[in-house]
């Protein structure tokens, strides 16, 4: 089964436009506990995107439209996997807007999406039960280690 980006990205998207305050996106993105915002000029298209990165040492009064970056490398829904893996890479960015034919961000894929979705493809039932198992041991180990000092300190 060939995965495609619709399968595994963010949706749907925080973002902010072009006349936001740096500022306002800064509060933005900590309070949704995300890294970039995709930037919407008029019809909703996508014209930008501005990140953390972007807004370090800005006034917080710098308009978004001024610090964004405007050549935003994206895909399409059913682009594959290794596909905007291989972007991620080349371009050396966390990040791909997903757009729709009409070129409207609908959802966004990280670098943690793509790894969530290769990890939800591996056989690791036995590497979780081995793990399991190892921690089990540990604990029953301990508190072995722990019954025996105290038997040995007793007269």
């Amino acid at each position: 089964m060939r995965l495609k980006v619709q399968d595994f990205m963010s949706a749907p998207v925080i973002t902010t436009t072009p006349g936001a305050t740096a500022s306002h996106a800064y509060d933005l993105m900590l309070k949704q506990r995300i890294g970039s915002l995709p930037v919407l000029g008029g019809e909703d298209n996508l014209v930008g995107i501005v990140t953390f990165w972007d807004l370090r040492d800005v006034d917080e009064s710098t308009r978004v439209a001024d610090i964004m970056s405007s050549d935003v490398v994206t895909v399409a829904p059913d682009t594959g996997l290794q596909e905007a893996a291989h972007l991620l890479s080349y371009y050396d960015i966390i990040r791909l807007p997903v757009l729709d034919a009409g070129g409207h961000v609908v959802g966004i894929v990280s670098r943690a999406n793509i790894v969530r979705a290769v990890a939800d493809q591996l056989p690791v039932g036995n590497i979780v039960e081995e793990a399991r198992a190892a921690k089990q041991a540990r604990r029953t180990r301990v508190r072995r280690a722990g019954t025996v000092s105290r038997r040995a300190r007793k007269p």
